[in-house]
């Protein structure tokens, strides 16, 4: 009898224990997610990233301190940074974890990348301007190439030091050309019955680094009268080419001009001259240019296109070319009044210029005086590099512009509600903002690009709440909610529906996509 009661005391103080380890376990597991409430590796949308996504240094630099990857915006909040794993000194991209103590006293957890590099610097071929700030980051502001970049005018590598205060890095100079020939053409080509054509027949200027060669991919045809298209392949001696559409007419000797030879100087650039028929003068009179405006407007490091909504006709009311050139000593990293020149020029070799200022300012003081053109110059000129290519598929090009505004800006509150022009050239010139400047940057580019698009707002339900804007835009046919702005959650709202829209929106305690649907388009269902 004693033993079973001393068996189930046993078992008591068994269940006793169970129950007490239990509990020790949920109240580990409670104090675990507390914890971790306050080391969040999440990125806050709302506020600034707190590490630099990437850092690189070249091979013999020293690892940089964890303190070297806080950004501008963060460094004011953090009181110490400490890496989590010592980097391995070791070539190519490796992720590191910045511990960080805030001010308030939490801890915080971000992730970025260290990118240890061969000390090798590429430069392309006549970009005499560069230097090693340009060319390496501006980790090398006041820096020095140890030999004058312009000495360097052939393709190959090259020994040279990059010189700071006292310091001297070696590295060796890789000149490459990567760039592909940019070739003017007669637009269009006129010629006889019957004539012998040659690629070189269609060319009016080459500018290339290297010498230039041509090609018929599609080769013309003149035994007929009318108007037709070639293709004409250009190529340097890097082997860039670039494959140009050549629009010509064919008709009877004593109407077309005829081409005079062609010479190409040692940089590859080709001039052409035409000589012309009694038939083809005319009355004489020059072309006649539409559209110069008497002043463009732009901040320093940011080119612009001169052309947009200039065009020129000569006296038959046929469209010419138009050129636009800088002055001598133009620079455009350096603020001041330059005065450009636009010159049209019509088959018969008669010319017609006017001129307009840019007004390149330092900083962003007078951008309230920018007009909607000034800023679509400045986002014609980002379109053309992102999107070179115009037969690119409208998803690919809208998708490309996305990236890009993300890419490019880093969240930060700014408050100041200005027209949407102004806030995208703040966007291009500061690289930051809140989800106005996100939304100016995207309508500006999407634009430039011919995307028809139109602007979105949310309704604010009571007082204290913030605006948030966004993008509609056709792609496609369809229109489709576009929103570059990052959120907590999901950084990526890309052609979504209404439907898609709406079922983020609910699920949101904020309600950011509250709008008066009346206002806007349905979007593809």
């Amino acid at each position: 009898m004693q033993q079973k009661h001393a068996s189930k005391a046993i078992l008591a103080v068994a269940y006793i224990l169970s129950a007490l380890l239990v509990i020790s376990i949920l109240i580990l597991v409670v104090v675990y997610f507390s914890m971790r409430g306050k080391t969040s590796t999440d990125k806050q949308v709302t506020g600034p990233d707190y590490a630099v996504s990437r850092k690189i240094i070249w091979d013999k630099e020293a690892i940089p301190p964890a303190d070297a990857f806080l950004s501008d915006n963060a460094k004011h909040m953090v009181k110490s940074a400490s890496y989590a794993v010592m980097p391995q000194k070791v070539l190519g991209d490796q992720t590191v974890a910045i511990l960080m103590q805030m001010e308030d006293g939490t801890m915080r957890t971000e992730n970025a990348v260290l990118s240890i590099r061969e000390p090798v610097v590429r430069l392309e071929l006549g970009d005499t301007a560069a230097t090693p700030q340009s060319l390496l980051g501006d980790e090398y502001a006041g820096a020095a190439f140890s030999k004058p970049i312009e000495d360097f005018t052939q393709v190959g590598s090259y020994p040279i030091e990059v010189v700071t205060g006292t310091e001297k890095y070696p590295f060796t100079l890789i000149v490459q050309d990567t760039t592909a020939p940019v070739v003017e053409l007669r637009s269009p080509a006129q010629f006889a019955v019957g004539q012998q054509v040659t690629p070189e027949d269609f060319v009016v200027k080459c500018t290339d680094a290297q010498a230039v060669t041509y090609k018929f991919n599609i080769p013309p045809v003149t035994e007929k009268e009318g108007t037709f298209t070639a293709s004409i392949l250009a190529t340097d001696a890097s082997g860039n080419s670039h494959t140009y559409e050549a629009v010509y007419t064919v008709g009877d000797a004593s109407a077309v001009s005829t081409a005079a030879t062609s010479s190409a100087d040692p940089a590859g650039s080709t001039t052409r001259t035409t000589q012309t028929t009694a038939a083809d003068t005319g009355t004489g009179k020059a072309p006649v240019l539409s559209g110069v405006p008497a002043e463009m407007k732009t901040v320093v490091g940011r080119p612009v296109n001169y052309l947009r909504g200039v065009t020129a006709k000569d006296e038959r009311g046929i469209e010419v070319k138009v050129t636009a050139s800088e002055p001598a000593g133009f620079n455009i990293d350096i603020s001041g009044d330059y005065t450009i020149t636009f010159t049209a020029a019509d088959a018969a070799g008669r010319t017609a210029s006017q001129t307009a200022t840019l007004k390149v300012y330092g900083g962003l003081k007078e951008v309230d005086s920018f007009s909607e053109d000034d800023a679509l110059r400045m986002g014609d000129v980002i379109i053309q590099e992102l999107i070179p290519d115009d037969r690119l598929p409208e998803v690919k090009k809208a998708r490309r512009i996305y990236r890009y505004v993300q890419d490019h800006m880093i969240y930060a509150e700014n408050r100041d509600i200005k027209p949407w022009h102004e806030a995208a050239v703040v966007s291009v010139y500061k690289e930051s903002g809140d989800c106005r400047n996100y939304f100016a940057l995207a309508k500006l580019l999407l634009t430039c690009a011919g995307f028809e698009n139109v602007d979105a707002t949310r309704v604010l339900r009571k007082a204290g709440e913030s605006h948030h804007y966004w993008n509609i835009v056709v792609i496609d046919g369809k229109w489709y909610h576009y929103d570059t702005t990052p959120r907590k959650g999901r950084s990526d709202l890309f052609m979504l529906t209404d439907a898609q829209l709406d079922a983020y929106n609910d699920s949101q305690s904020d309600k950011p996509y509250n709008r008066d649907k009346s206002l806007y388009p349905a979007t593809a269902p």
